[in-house]
């Protein structure tokens, strides 16, 4: 568990979330190494 984890307890990670009209974007921001995110879409559409 990375919460007790001595590398990882005191890493945090910022999240910020912004809508634009029709356009949603969220952030997300890590201390070191998280997971490689090159492996996600730079943006993906949704329909509701």
């Amino acid at each position: 568990m990375r919460l007790v984890s001595q590398d990882y307890r005191d890493r945090f990670a910022a999240v910020l979330a912004q809508r634009n009209g029709n356009n949603f974007s969220i952030t997300i921001r890590v201390q070191g190494s998280a997971f490689d995110w090159e492996e996600y879409p730079a943006s993906e559409e949704c329909s509701s």
